[in-house]
């Protein structure tokens, strides 16, 4: 019995040990976010993680730069600073490159603006439209940018999609937008809990992982990471969007949605569609209505398909998934010499990719 028992302890021992070792190395990403009462889930302070998906990166997140001014950001800072906040979903937060390979980089080092450019993601993994404007609303607004981007797909429109419990989300009432971020109790609770684990322990984090790639794509996935390359048939010629939605003439509108389009600030807020498909014609119209800037990824997506550089193509892993390093930099070149025309001209609702030669 005393054997069994020394042995248990050494194994718990070396276990955290191993954990220890581990979350100091870097090498297992750990969870990211952190619970706030006022915005949900957040991101919170990390330096240095190690994140392997499509490719492969190393981030640090400063959440005190995402959610609040830097202290000491006075007036007098703001007019020597123009702040842009990206506003999107998982392509746009884009855990597979470093920051200095992320489209958002490379505009803030082309703008040609007098002031200090100031460039903060907001993106959260799986927003829709109505997410997006709830995280406008309630994290973005209160740091005064000078200019917002949201980053948008015929999908990010569609009703009924999962909804975060612990994310700030829109009601409409009585045609009156309504941004609910008064979350439950038991969601809360439950969430600290577990997440307690996902913060500070490698491991763990490590056995979440390998479940999900166990029940995504089998054993030898989960065993070998990226060692396991599963030859497929690639077609560089097509475009691979992640969107499930292609090509959609109409789409089916909440009330809510339509009145966020009417609200949205046309003077700070520029759409831009990320996929190589028009958004649907309901929404093109309802955003010519109201006037806001839309710029089309399409001519630069489609330019780097005839080149053969698949935009969604990885070779590391041979599969498709978010956009490459390569498509990043040719879209923070091709979004830095649109956004410069129209900071420049400042002009009405145009589909600005034409001026692109």
């Amino acid at each position: 019995m005393k054997k069994i028992l020394l042995f248990i302890s050494v194994f718990i021992i070396s276990l955290l040990l191993l954990d220890i070792y581990i979350c100091n190395v870097g090498a297992i990403a750990l969870s990211e976010y952190e619970f706030n009462s006022e915005t949900g889930i957040r991101y919170r302070d990390l330096e240095n993680q190690v994140l392997f998906n499509e490719g492969f990166s190393i981030k640090s997140y400063k959440q005190s730069e995402l959610y609040k001014d830097v202290p000491g950001f006075d007036v007098d800072n703001r007019e020597k600073t123009f702040k842009i906040a990206l506003i999107g979903d998982s392509y746009i937060k884009a855990d597979q490159v470093f920051e200095r390979q992320h489209f958002g980089q490379i505009i803030k080092n082309k703008l040609n603006i007098e002031r200090d450019v100031k460039m903060t993601n907001y993106a959260y993994n799986g927003s829709d439209f109505k997410q997006m404007y709830a995280t406008q609303k309630v994290i973005v607004d209160p740091t005064h940018p000078d200019l917002i981007i949201y980053f948008l797909s015929s999908e990010d429109f569609i009703e009924n999609k999962f909804i975060d419990p612990l994310l700030p989300y829109i009601e409409n009432q009585d045609n009156d937008l309504i941004v609910i971020n008064d979350f439950k109790e038991s969601k809360i609770k439950s969430y600290k809990r577990s997440s307690v684990f996902k913060q500070y322990s490698a491991i763990t984090n490590l056995i979440v992982n390998a479940i999900k790639q166990y029940k995504t794509n089998g054993i030898l996935p989960a065993l070998l990471g990226k060692l396991y390359l599963k030859e497929e048939n690639i077609d560089h010629n097509k475009i691979i969007d992640g969107s499930k939605l292609l090509n959609h003439k109409q789409i089916k509108l909440s009330k809510s949605i339509e009145i966020i389009l009417e609200k949205i600030d046309v003077s700070k807020v520029i759409f831009v569609n990320r996929t190589e498909n028009k958004l649907p014609d309901n929404i093109m119209k309802l955003i010519c209505t109201n006037n806001i800037r839309l710029i089309e990824l399409s001519p630069i997506l489609g330019a780097l398909v005839n080149k053969k550089q698949n935009p969604y193509y990885w070779k590391v892993s041979n599969k498709y998934g978010h956009w490459n390093k390569n498509a990043h930099k040719e879209i923070g070149i091709y979004l830095s010499f649109v956004l410069n025309k129209m900071l420049e001209n400042k002009p009405k609702h145009k589909e600005i990719h034409s001026q692109y030669n």
